[in-house]
């Protein structure tokens, strides 16, 4: 139990982790008051209206972001320590492989909770300091699901690649290239695809996009927002059939949350039993 609470501390007080919420907090801060600026001489800042951009607006930082805190967390929590052979001093002691393992893994995913849950609790105080108006919970909560199944995704994959690479260097120079494949290019690609297979007005269009979303873990914060929120873009984009008609619905949202979740630290778990 020690040693759990201490992994989970580890990760909060990573400097990397701590730099990458409060660069991103900073960031929506600005976002924040640079649209509060514009809206209210245009629109009075409409609340209903106006706060679900926002939330949109920071959901996308965020979601861009918390890759990082997710490649940090699993790195220093586990995959440093395997490459380094500090976990073989600790397979001296009598405890499983297994159990380390799934220590870890649980401690990243309840520090990575804590840390997103802090951040998105000073978004909605910016947001009452701005507007004067706090953020819809709901659309909170979707939000905090959506980072943290993100999160949880990338240290997965940390792990993962803890079993697959030898060396600290490679394992974080892998992460990093996952990332820009992940978190940029697979952006553009989306854009790629939704100008030129259909556009973003037609249902086989969005149908494409929506699909390209699940493949990425980054993608996912995105579709949650936007079934929360009732339509793309802050509800700017309304599908012609509603939005089950292209795949976002809470069975297809439930099943591609638990697999970003479960799927990368389960091959991670299996290779842990099978060539270590």
């Amino acid at each position: 139990m020690n040693s759990f609470v201490y992994d989970v501390l580890r990760v909060l007080r990573n400097r990397g982790v701590l730099l990458v919420m409060l660069l991103t907090t900073l960031l929506s801060f600005v976002a924040l008051t640079i649209f509060v600026a514009v809206a209210r001489p245009l629109s009075a800042f409409q609340v209903n209206a106006d706060q679900t951009i926002v939330v949109l607006i920071m959901g996308m930082i965020y979601a861009f972001f918390v890759p990082i805190l997710g490649i940090q967390s699993g790195y220093s929590t586990y995959a440093r320590d395997r490459a380094t052979g500090v976990l073989e001093s600790v397979m001296v002691r009598p405890v499983t492989r297994e159990r380390i393992i799934l220590s870890r893994y649980l401690a990243v995913v309840i520090a990575s909770a804590l840390a997103i849950a802090v951040a998105l609790g000073l978004l909605d105080l910016i947001s009452v300091f701005e507007t004067g108006y706090a953020l819809p919970t709901l659309q909170l909560v979707g939000l905090f699901l959506g980072l943290l199944v993100e999160s949880v995704a990338f240290a997965g994959l940390l792990f993962l690649l803890a079993h697959l690479l030898r060396s600290p260097g490679a394992i974080m120079g892998s992460a990093v290239v996952v990332f820009v494949l992940i978190d940029i290019v697979w952006f553009f690609l989306l854009l790629f695809v939704g100008v030129f297979f259909g556009g973003l007005s037609t249902t086989s269009g969005l149908s494409r996009v929506v699909g390209l979303e699940y493949v990425d873990p980054s993608g996912f914060p995105l579709l949650v927002m936007a079934f929360v929120q009732g339509g793309l873009f802050g509800g700017l984009i309304q599908p012609p059939g509603g939005l089950g008609s292209i795949g976002i619905s809470v069975p297809f949202l439930v099943v591609a949350g638990l697999f970003w979740s479960i799927v990368p630290f389960l091959l991670a778990l299996w290779l842990a039993r099978t060539r270590d």
